[in-house]
């Protein structure tokens, strides 16, 4: 509780608590502590306790106020020992922390005090009367004032200007407070602005931009902008502890690692110059010393701390004495020490080594106790084994000692000293060598032999005639050639680009040459050897493998019954494929739409419907819908999609099934074997051969079609059954005659371009029509019996059906 105790030189006393806070001073009536001074004026000044600091702060009549012979034009913090003058009369201040404050008013040669009364000189008789008198001040009470009062307004004018001015800067200005960790801030520096006052732990500064930079033992300095606006600002501000200061020791001297937090620092002993604050795992590592490891707070603040670790060992002291002296004990890779006194050995049952150069290694067992000691009966070493080196020509030949197989050369192998061996080495079609040998103890000597080979000859047939001819790896030339080589099993190899390499182990016979064919065979024979060549679904149709290959499309345009759609291409299929070996029949079709029936009719009913005929009236979405279903039934992706109604086939084409493209139904039906047909099925000429070999317009549908091949006649005056007639070189049927077949591509007319090439084309994405390829039983002009015939259309007809194809699974581009 604050309090202010005034002490005055005649004797009064007088004390005021925290309620009558703040104390006015001055010499009129208003002012709790009064003073004398000029009259008008009431207060000139108050006395408060502002945060914990006693300040004195300027009232309207401060004029001729000083603190310290200073006049006071603003609030000022009081400290011991501060003096306050006005008008003569002075105040001492004593200030006992921050609750209490003690003033000492003393009065003296004030203008505004009255004088003592002056002594009459010559004394007063006791017998004389004395009578009354006016009584009249001393001459310093009624001297004139002093010439300075006539400037005394003026001053008073300044000193209220002054004050207000500090008043209005006072009430604009904004108080900061930094709250800090730590808390205990050592330095506070301001920059911007101009006016700064601190006031308790508040700063007071006008509004604007300001920087503030915190400092303090053991941290980083901190430094923030900031904008005081219009209301008091707090501003919390967390300093960074600098680094401390580590060293790491162990109470026992070895070698040992440090590591914090799994990161390598170092070996014992390590001192650390800076380690940022924080709690680490800190962890010792010696050999033979179980692992040290705590939990480490590292304060920071650029303070040393110190670490020493006592390490728990693992060993026993093992005494070994060897004669001669001086061996290296070892347990497994781990060295320990020289076998002539005592060593540290790894607790448990350890099998020692001692080794000494010149003599054998002797081993022995000992159950070690950690912390225990323990004794070895002394040991004497036995000179070592000769060492022989057996080296052949050529190497790989078997190595026998007295009958022992040893193994294979280059080798080493210890024998006993002073003991006689025979050695033999012998290898495959080579012969068969003894040496006899005797070695000095520890003595190394060098034995090479060269054998004889015995060979046979291997001829070899072969083709290409181009391929590489390996042996063992190395080569010995090319094609057919005829190669002696040692009477020990050859491995064989003959390879070339875009062949599969041959490879085979052959022994030759000495005096008995052999010969072997090599036939490679190319890549694409290969694969084609392991895809399957036939594909069955599950619904019936039958699909085979089809290779892909490079082509010209279309026909030219000299050539009799070319239409304007057939413009020659070049394509490239780069993919292999399955195509249906015959057209999708009517009993295959009604398992997917048992309602549908193949009839028409003309003149007279005719009936299509036959199982094994063809399916016809179908159009090309219900051909696209017959192979998403049969997709669906075996698992597989559907190849269309409808969109508005309407299926549309998937690009990248899915692994369902799908209509074949029509570069792949050109493919198939006009190059098989390697054999071109430029116009029609049966070579060049437009007559047919008079033995039947497909289903046309012939003499038996003379009644259904405007038009029939003369001295033609196949049977069948409409659709026939399928794979009725011979099929083509590839294996399928009915490419031409019975009915025409939608085909995958939505229909276009190409423009003649003989530098581009198409590259597993599918036709455009979207168009009104799609491709028909081939001809059908109504077909028997030049034009539509032609091969490279296109047709197009988007609604079913009687002489059209399908038949279906798919992707090869896991097929990638093929080989030329």
């Amino acid at each position: 509780m604050s309090t202010i105790h005034i002490q005055r030189v005649s004797g009064d006393r007088q004390t005021y608590g925290v309620d009558q806070l703040p104390l006015t001073l001055g010499p009129g009536g208003a002012a709790a502590l009064q003073i004398p001074g000029p009259g008008g004026v009431d207060v000139i000044a108050t006395i408060d306790n502002l945060d914990g600091d006693w300040v004195l702060q300027p009232a309207a009549g401060a004029a001729g106020l000083t603190v310290n012979g200073a006049a006071l034009a603003r609030s000022t913090r009081l400290n011991a020992g501060d003096t306050i003058e006005y008008f003569g009369s002075t105040l001492t201040i004593t200030v006992s922390g921050t609750a209490e404050l003690s003033v000492t008013v003393a009065e003296t040669s004030s203008d505004y005090v009255t004088a003592a009364p002056v002594e009459l000189a010559g004394g007063v008789d006791d017998d004389e009367q004395i009578e009354s008198t006016v009584f009249t001040r001393a001459a310093t009470d009624v001297a004139p004032p002093p010439p300075r009062r006539a400037r005394w307004p003026y001053a008073v004018g300044a000193a209220l200007a002054a004050l207000g001015i500090v008043g209005a800067i006072l009430f604009t200005a904004q108080s900061v407070r930094f709250d800090t960790v730590p808390a205990e801030m050592a330095n506070v520096r301001l920059s911007g602005g101009w006016f700064k006052l601190k006031v308790g732990d508040r700063y007071l500064l006008r509004p604007g931009n300001h920087s503030v930079r915190l400092s303090a033992p053991g941290y980083y300095d901190y430094v923030q902008g900031f904008e005081l606006a219009d209301k008091p600002l707090t501003l919390r501000a967390e300093l960074e502890p600098l680094p401390g200061r580590l060293s790491v020791a162990a109470q026992t001297e070895t070698t040992a690692t440090v590591s914090l937090d799994g990161e390598a620092l170092g070996e014992l002993p390590l001192d650390l110059s800076s380690v940022p604050s924080g709690v680490y795992e800190l962890r010792i590592e010696a050999p033979l010393y179980l692992p040290w490891q705590g939990r480490l707070e590292v304060a920071g603040r650029d303070l040393h701390q110190s670490i020493v670790a006592d390490l728990v060992p693992t060993f026993g002291r093992v005494d070994i004495q060897t004669e001669p002296a001086g061996a290296m004990v070892t347990a497994g890779e781990l060295e320990l020490g020289t076998a002539d006194g005592v060593v540290r050995v790894p607790e448990g049952r350890q099998a020692l080594t001692l080794l000494l150069a010149g003599y054998k290694p002797e081993r022995v067992i000992v159950d070690v106790l950690a912390g225990g000691e323990h004794r070895v009966e002394p040991i004497t070493l036995e000179p070592a084994d000769g060492q022989l080196s057996v080296r052949s020509r050529p190497a790989g030949a078997n190595v026998t000692v007295d009958g022992q197989y040893r193994g294979q050369t280059p080798i080493d192998i210890a024998l006993s000293p002073d003991v006689e061996y025979v050695v033999q080495l012998s290898k495959a079609g080579y012969g068969r060598t003894s040496r006899v040998v005797t070695l000095s103890s520890a003595e190394g000597e060098d034995l090479f032999v060269d054998l004889s080979a015995r060979s046979g000859v291997i001829a070899l047939d072969v083709r290409p005639v181009d391929a590489t001819v390996l042996v063992n790896g190395q080569r010995r030339g090319a094609g057919s050639s005829e190669l002696r080589l040692p009477a020990a099993p050859q491995r064989i190899t003959v390879q070339r680009d875009g062949y599969v390499e041959w490879s085979e182990t052959i022994t030759p016979r000495p005096g008995f040459p052999q010969r072997v064919a090599v036939r490679l065979k190319t890549l694409n024979q290969e694969r084609l050897s392991k895809v399957s060549q036939t594909l069955t679904s599950s619904q019936g149709p039958v699909l085979r493998y089809v290779d892909p290959g490079e082509f010209t499309m279309g026909a030219s345009r000299r050539e009799p019954g070319r239409r304007a759609n057939e413009t020659l291409r070049q394509v490239v299929l780069t993919r292999p494929f399955y195509l249906g070996t015959r057209e999708i029949t009517n009993r295959e079709y009604r398992l997917f739409n048992r309602k549908h029936e193949s009839i028409t009719s003309r003149e007279q009913p005719l009936i299509l419907a036959a199982d094994g005929n063809p399916v016809i009236n179908v159009s090309w979405q219900d051909a696209a819908a017959y192979c998403n279903w049969l997709s669906e039934k075996d698992g597989l992706d559907p190849v269309y999609e409808k969109k508005f109604d309407k299926l549309v086939p998937v690009r990248p084409t899915p692994n369902g099934y799908r209509l074949p493209t029509e570069a792949e139904w050109a493919w198939v039906a006009r190059f098989q074997a390697g054999k071109a047909y430029l116009k029609f099925p049966w070579g060049e000429r437009s007559a047919p051969p008079r033995k039947p070999l497909g289903n046309f317009a012939d003499q038996s549908a003379s009644k259904l079609v405007p038009t029939v091949l003369p001295g033609y006649d196949d049977a069948y005056a409409a659709t026939a059954p399928v794979a009725t007639f011979r099929p083509n070189q590839a294996g399928f049927y009915d490419l031409t005659g019975n009915v025409a077949e939608w085909v995958h591509d939505f229909y276009q007319v190409y423009t003649p371009d003989s530098t581009r090439v198409y590259t597993d084309p599918e036709g455009p994405e979207q168009a009104r029509f799609n491709v028909i390829r081939g001809s059908s039983w109504r077909h028997a002009t030049q034009t539509t019996l032609r091969l490279s015939y296109r047709d197009f259309g988007n609604r079913a007809r009687d002489d059209v059906g399908f038949r279906i194809a798919r992707n090869a699974p896991g097929a990638g581009a093929a080989s030329e």
